[in-house]
């Protein structure tokens, strides 16, 4: 009985990595099993990034944040803020801050407060 339930939490640690590894490092199928699973293809590097890209602590750098602007609204979880402008390049205090994109020398600023977007300036 205890070889068994060994082999069973073995199996689940097993699924339990492959599942996160899917979700996060990369899906087999590219884009279109990104898209699937509502992820972010991240074509440079051929990965997958999803919603829990936050908690796993890697949202990625993107070339091109300012485009994700619009899917951000006062009131939007830091964790999907990350998720759509990837991870912060400057952090002080409640002020994040992000490259607006490739060749672009402007920023996209956010307050953040109490792990809620407060503000967002993307001009």
């Amino acid at each position: 009985m205890l070889r068994r339930m060994k082999l069973w939490a073995l199996g689940a640690a097993i699924l339990g990595l492959m599942v996160v590894g899917l979700l996060y490092l990369g899906i087999p199928g590219g884009e279109s099993a990104c898209q699937m699973v509502d992820g972010k293809w991240g074509s440079a590097k051929h990965i997958c990034v999803t919603r829990l890209c936050y908690f796993v602590g890697d949202c990625g750098d993107w070339a091109h944040p300012l485009s994700r602007c619009s899917y951000l609204k006062p009131g939007a979880s830091i964790a999907e803020v990350y998720f759509q402008l990837g991870n912060g390049q400057k952090i002080a205090d409640d002020r994040y801050a992000w490259s607006r994109g490739k060749g672009d020398t402007g920023e996209i600023t956010a307050v953040i407060r109490d792990s809620r977007l407060v503000s967002l300036d993307c001009s």
